[in-house]
């Protein structure tokens, strides 16, 4: 009962600014949610791989597991037996979670991890680890993807280095910002505010489809002061052809960065360009 309390309050706490907005915002809320989710879960058939993946790590973290299932105290009435089981719980109940999508994605693991790193910890403390062979696997990944993703974190902050995010920034001021398929790094580096409420580069594709350029179309009949592109997204055939006729039209670009990809032809997506809209020519033509 205290636990089905927590729960509810904890809910309540998270949506509450919601039910402040008022105007339908929590059910506003969730009916987007659902739209959303609905179309980016991947069909049956593509989601081996997520549960390949999800097989994979389950045995990497098994070891770990098994020996804290050891240390059990005998009955499950007893109150040390049910904090012991809090953390294997907490591991179980977030496998299933990586497999709602379909989509095979390392990051959905970190709730998995987290528990297990928790149990190891504990077990280490007492003595009671798992043998280093059967931790080798789990330890050598662990480091493997570690080094990786510093490297991927050095190779990142070398290229919003060539970003003056400052300038954005003073350039747009307070005005709210349409993304067109631009990675959203430079609406939290700028402090942006999006004009649509979708803000990742993918999420109106994922939602719209091949009538994503008619979501774009319409939010721009309603002349944002400010769209930002990826970078020649028009000569690379990234954005729509009638979406880049009405930037020409109606928009002049500001500010642009190209940030040459590492691995590909082309730029990376940190690269976009920014467009101010052209109001004194819109004036004369209406």
């Amino acid at each position: 009962m205290l636990a089905g309390l927590g729960m509810l309050a904890g809910f309540g706490v998270l949506f509450a600014p919601y039910g402040f907005a008022g105007h339908g915002a929590l059910q506003a809320y969730f009916s987007m949610q659902f739209g959303f989710l609905r179309h980016y879960g991947v069909a049956v058939s593509e989601r081996i791989p997520g549960v390949l993946l999800m097989v994979f790590y389950g045995a990497l973290m098994a070891p770990v597991l098994v020996a804290w299932v050891r240390r059990f105290p005998p009955g499950l009435r007893q109150e040390a037996t049910r904090r012991t089981l809090i953390l294997p719980v907490w591991f179980l109940s977030s496998f299933p979670a990586t497999l709602l999508s379909g989509h095979a994605f390392d990051h959905y693991f970190t709730l998995c991890f987290a528990p297990v790193v928790l149990m190891l910890a504990i077990l280490w403390k007492e003595g009671a680890r798992p043998s280093t062979l059967s931790l080798m696997p789990l330890l050598g990944l662990s480091l493997v993807c570690g080094g990786l993703e510093t490297k991927k974190n050095f190779n990142i902050a070398r290229d919003m280095a060539h970003v003056d995010y400052a300038k954005v920034a003073r350039l747009v001021g307070d005005a709210p910002v349409l993304n067109i398929r631009t990675y959203h790094a430079v609406f939290y580096r700028s402090d942006l505010k999006p004009f649509d409420v979708y803000l990742f580069s993918t999420h109106i594709d994922i939602l719209f489809g091949d009538h994503a350029w008619m979501r774009y179309m319409q939010d721009l009949r309603q002349h944002p002061r400010f769209v930002i592109a990826p970078y020649a997204g028009c000569a690379r055939h990234v954005v729509e052809a009638p979406v880049c006729q009405w930037l020409q039209d109606h928009y002049e670009q500001v500010y642009a960065v190209n940030i040459p990809h590492r691995h590909k032809s082309g730029p990376n997506k940190f690269s976009f360009s920014l467009y101010r809209f052209r109001e004194q020519k819109d004036d004369e033509g209406s």
